[in-house]
């Protein structure tokens, strides 16, 4: 899976019910397998924040607005060797400010493979400044199964702003191990902690805060040995403890009386040959157990969440095993919270051989479920299952059933905006779909009245007259050579197209969203920026010969794209990396496996100063051979004059010689990617006499993996990670061999020799230095 894969999967969503019940709005991707998403929340303004990890080493929290535009991200490393950090929930207050709940870890190839070592709440502010980083070092949840370690630890905000956090485990500098409930103010201080041997150490599943009282749930004889269930007030009170020998408490939640719901399974509950069963255990306000709710559907079934819908209603989402195959199938119910009585359930069997389920839900006022999880998408591998999300009526009618196709997403998360429509999250990418939930009736019409004004070499306005009923519009533009539309959701009149291409030639189109559906798109219309337009080139023959992989810029964000023969030719331009003047970008190429001779002739080229043609001195990046099979690096630095903007990169290949800029040839291919100049944002080499002596050097606080090493290292600090790191590396001559700013993690060492290094971390007056080994 590549970058490449994953932006044509964006592109396929199938749809299961009518159009005009919901509409995808918009879609967003982390655009790399190595960023995984946990968990989502909105804000007060219906901002979406999700989280997670990214290169299984940094928690990864990233911010959207309502129309998908991407205001910050921010990732949070450990600071420590082999150790690493990873995120499982987040919350925000009344002032928009982002919690993030996750662990630090260490790995072990024996199970449970993670071991958590330290609780980690990082809170920012809305506009994604880091206000303070809270630690609490000691042993964490070891005993819980894999498949449920996203809920390690949770945690939830009162009307206040105090967060609690719950989990299980020591804390360090106590020997009582157990059930552990924090409660940290505002400020990031510790206001209490307690630790209550209702439950194991390895025993936390799910909290919930409501009432005054915070619940926590799990087992406290292993996983599944028993359910276990403490409660505390917001001072940090015990108030009950309960425990029954079912499978593990799943989730909790609460009603306006101070009734605790319980979700959990156990076998034959209902009779004696009914299987695996799903229970709902209540405790009123004083810990006493005033019911025991069964439900059996087939065969075994087990519940997943819980969540309070309409008046007095519980939504339950999971999973079952219906259709007589070793095969789950998805499960949804709903329950009356006084009686335990069925209001309904709906079970879709399951007919491929990959296991389905739905993983999450939400409800509404009106007694509507919003449920997210995963199912068959239909199609042959690598395709066989989608993120699916699913909206219910009250009366349990399936209303409209969206698949996002993808490999290995699962909907995780699932969230209801302020104007009813519906954020969810996959897995996979940290993928984030927002979808309308339309309920209003009528025609919706498009502004088909669109016109271009104030073109530029590089951008253009797009304007349009307004729509009665109009939620948002959408617009769809590309370059006219690019198989890619670029979607922008907005509610303006107008929208400024930047970072186009001169002189070439766009097409767009525009539809309208209104609450009854979408318009869908109108005409497609074009225009052709002002200046030159680069000049076409490409292969004449590139069945065996031709690009197979390019990966440019930090791996995780920056171009990483593997694809086939594309005819020659193929604009790429939508996939972009970003650099600063004066950085390195390094990267790798590689060449299809089927050329007859394997003599194949790389040059790149990259117009630096923004004027249409790659025919400037320095333009000419890479110019290499490639004898073998597999992957090589490359890299180039962007000049300190470089011009800051929106331009292009040229890849080319061609077999026997070197290939030209421009123009046709024999055998081969040209790919042309974005590059994004942000400026000149190196330091100055030199300090002033008062600069040197503020400056703080130390080796802790940075590590660098594999060491000693050969082409790649992955470099991990405790510096800031908003503010802009500078990496210079020293041989033992005290030369500079490398000068760049740290984009991300992973750093190109192929080119240098054999030997001893000092790579040096610079941000303000912070300097970290460590010794780095190249082995050849």
């Amino acid at each position: 899976m590549r970058k490449i894969l994953q932006l044509l999967l964006m592109l396929v969503i199938v749809t299961c019910a009518t159009a005009q019940n919901y509409s995808l709005d918009w879609l967003r991707t982390a655009d790399s397998y190595l960023k995984s998403g946990t968990m989502l929340a909105k804000d007060q303004d219906n901002n979406v924040i999700v989280t997670g990890a990214a290169v299984t080493s940094a928690i990864y929290t990233r911010k959207f607005d309502k129309f998908g535009n991407l205001l910050w991200e921010r990732s949070s490393f450990s600071g420590i060797q082999s150790n690493y950090e990873t995120a499982t929930w987040v919350n925000t207050d009344a002032q928009n400010n982002v919690f993030v709940t996750g662990y630090r870890y260490s790995y072990s190839s024996q199970a449970p493979f993670n071991f958590p070592n330290a609780l980690i709440v990082l809170k920012y502010d809305a506009q994604g400044n880091l206000l303070w980083k809270y630690i609490l070092e000691g042993s964490y949840g070891l005993t819980i199964p894999l498949s449920y370690s996203a809920l390690r630890f949770r945690s939830e905000t009162d009307t206040g702003g105090n967060l609690y956090v719950g989990t299980s485990g020591t804390i360090a500098g106590n020997t009582v191990g157990g059930f552990i409930l924090l409660k940290l103010n505002p400020q990031g201080a510790l206001v209490w902690s307690r630790t209550s041997t209702a439950g194991s150490p390895g025993g936390f599943l799910s909290m919930r805060l409501g009432n005054n009282q915070v619940l926590l749930t799990g087992s406290s004889a292993g996983a599944f040995g028993n359910v276990a269930t403490v409660c505390f007030d917001t001072t940090g009170v015990e108030k009950w403890r309960a425990a029954t020998p079912e499978r593990g408490g799943q989730d909790v939640e609460t009603d306006n009386l101070g009734n605790a719901y319980i979700l959990t399974a156990n076998y034959n509950e209902v009779n004696a040959t009914s299987g695996l069963d799903i229970l709902i255990l209540k405790y009123n306000s004083n810990g006493a157990q005033t019911a025991r709710y069964k439900y059996n559907f087939a065969n075994n079934e087990t519940g997943y969440r819980l969540c309070k819908t309409g008046a007095g209603e519980l939504g339950i989402s999971g999973l079952g095993y219906f259709g007589g195959s070793f095969t789950s199938d998805w499960l949804v119910m709903k329950i009356n919270m006084t009686t335990g009585a069925l209001l309904w359930s709906r079970t879709d069997v399951n007919t491929s051989p990959y296991d389905v389920g739905a993983t999450n839900l939400t409800g509404n006022s009106n007694g509507e479920l919003f449920v997210t999880g995963y199912k068959p998408s239909g199609k042959p591998f690598p395709g066989t299952l989608a993120m699916a999300t699913r909206k219910y009526t009250a009366d349990g009618t399936p209303a409209w059933t969206a698949l996002s196709d993808s490999t290995a997403s699962r909907g995780t998360a699932i969230v209801l905006s302020g104007d009813g429509s519906v954020y969810a999250l996959g897995s996979a990418y940290a993928t984030v779909l927002h979808y309308f939930n339309h309920s209003g009736t009528g025609v919706c019409n498009s502004p088909d009245t669109a016109t271009i004004t104030n073109i530029t070499r590089s951008s253009a306005v797009i304007n349009y007259r307004k729509t009665p009923g109009a939620i948002v519009y959408h617009i769809q533009y590309k370059a006219l050579s690019s198989p890619r539309w670029i979607t922008v959701s907005t509610d303006k009149l107008k929208y400024k197209l930047s970072g186009l291409a001169p002189g070439t030639t766009y097409q767009y189109r525009i539809e309208t969203v209104c609450n009854s559906r979408p318009s869908g798109y109108q005409a497609i219309r074009q225009f052709t920026t002002a200046g030159t337009p680069y000049c076409t080139t490409g292969a004449l023959n590139a069945s065996d010969d031709y690009i197979a992989y390019v990966q440019l810029g930090n791996f995780v964000d920056g171009i990483n794209n593997s694809t086939g023969s594309n005819n020659g030719y193929a604009d790429f331009t939508y996939l972009t990396t970003k650099a600063a003047a004066g950085e390195t970008v390094s990267g790798s190429l590689s060449a299809s496996y089927f050329a007859p001779v394997f003599n194949e002739y790389f040059r790149v080229w990259a117009d630096f100063n923004i004027d249409g043609d790659f025919n400037d001195p320095g333009e000419l990046v890479v110019s290499t051979t490639a004898t073998s099979i597999g992957s090589f690096p490359v890299s180039f630095t962007i000049p300190a004059n470089a011009k800051a903007g929106t331009t292009r990169i040229r890849v080319s290949m061609k077999n026997g010689s070197a290939p030209p800029v421009c123009g046709s040839y024999a055998s081969g291919e040209t790919e042309d990617y974005g590059l994004i100049i942000t400026g000149n944002t190196l330091p100055q080499a030199s300090f002033s006499a008062g600069m040197v002596s503020a400056v703080h050097e130390t080796s802790t606080g940075v590590f660098i993996h594999p060491n000693p090493a050969r082409d790649y290292v992955t470099i991990r600090h405790d510096l800031h990670n908003n503010k802009p790191v500078f990496l210079k590396i020293y041989n033992s001559s005290g030369q500079q061999v490398i000068s760049q700013i740290l984009t991300g993690n992973t750093v190109n060492v192929s080119r240098l020799s054999g030997g001893f290094y000092i790579a040096q971390l610079i941000q303000e007056d912070q300097v970290r230095k460590i010794r780095l080994v190249i082995q050849r």
